[in-house]
């Protein structure tokens, strides 16, 4: 797209934002999803407030759903266009993952939603239409044998460093790698018992925003892992001392041996290393953050307080995540009825 029309769909966007059309716009019949899509991210580059990776991830994500949506005015986008394009998608493209397909879906209800703040949809077609299940073997959990097994291994694990920290941080919050990374001492409460989530570790040791708005948030953390975190401070306080470094709040909580932000590539081999000693070879840190999510599901704890734990900012994400463990409890839910009223 020419840089002067790229200005002028942005400049509309703006007005839209500022609220000079009261009503739905007349642009629905003249602006097509790939300009405000390319709008959209253009407007997420420029405010940085996302990582550079997933900005890459977004911008291939808009790629394919162009090519599905792209001449599409906003008044013809409706229920039956968004479920004929899916339908599309899958026959063209078999070798999609269900799990691709409902990231694709997930990015198409994020995009319509700003449209709809925009005055340029009356409601959000994908809201009508159900989003493709993720493949279950990719959301890559631990069931809770396995979590167990996990917790003892890295509680008795004989060489405490700040690795094991990360791993054990990463199942007792769902925090994201980069979020855990990033981690400062004066982010931690311990008086009552919580982890303020304010920025995020880079893969260059750049500290970045969280990834999202809600990426912001603080974190309850029960005592036992609050007081393994005081453990562990006062260990690396000790080690500072002897190796001669300043230890202040400043410190991050997941260091290096030279006192310093750890590095993403030194961590993830560790990590594989780790996993694969101890038969978790088909985990990941982001395979830790499902896990505890889906734990909590399982407990009963509700979506919305998930959503917050997590810092997704759009609710239907969570849902879309875990849809199958909603599904499962539903289930139980109904067998319960059947249970309380004597059938």
């Amino acid at each position: 797209m020419p840089q002067t029309e790229l200005e002028e769909i942005l400049r509309l966007v703006k007005d839209l934002h500022n609220g000079f059309f009261k009503q739905v716009s007349p642009l629905v019949s003249t602006m097509t999803f790939a300009e405000y899509a390319d709008a959209f991210h253009h407007q997420r580059t420029i405010c940085a407030t996302v990582s550079e990776a997933t900005l890459q991830k977004d911008a291939s994500l808009i790629s394919v759903l162009k090519r599905y949506f792209g001449n599409t005015t906003f008044d013809c986008l409706d229920p039956r266009k968004v479920r004929s394009a899916f339908k599309d998608l899958q026959l063209d493209k078999p070798n999609y993952s269900k799990t691709f397909l409902n990231m694709l879906h997930t990015k198409l209800h994020h995009i319509l939603q700003q449209a709809v703040s925009d005055n340029l949809l009356l409601a959000n077609p994908c809201n009508q239409v159900q989003s493709p299940r993720p493949d279950t073997q990719s959301r890559n959990c631990l069931d809770l044998e396995e979590v167990r097994r996990l917790h003892h291994i890295l509680r008795e694990h004989p060489n405490m460093d700040s690795r094991i920290v990360a791993v054990q941080l990463a199942l007792a919050t769902g925090m994201r790698k980069g979020e855990i990374l990033g981690l400062q001492w004066k982010h931690i409460d311990f008086e009552n018992c919580r982890i303020f989530v304010l920025q995020s570790l880079g893969k260059k040791k750049t500290v970045l925003p969280p990834k999202t708005k809600s990426g912001k948030r603080a974190l309850a953390i029960g005592a036992a892992a609050c007081h393994q975190l005081e453990r562990w401070q006062q260990s690396q306080q000790a080690f500072f001392e002897k190796k001669g470094l300043r230890h202040d709040d400043n410190t991050p909580v997941i260091t290096d041996r030279n006192g310093t932000f750890r590095d993403y590539a030194n961590f993830d081999t560790w990590l594989r290393s780790f996993f694969s000693k101890w038969d978790f070879s088909h985990i990941s840190m982001h395979g830790l953050r499902h896990t505890h999510a889906t734990l909590l599901l399982a407990a009963g704890v509700d979506y919305k307080t998930i959503q917050a734990r997590l810092g997704h900012t759009d609710a239907a994400l969570t849902l879309n995540l875990y849809t199958h463990s909603i599904v499962e409890r539903d289930e139980i839910s109904a067998q319960t009825m059947d249970q309380l009223l004597g059938n």
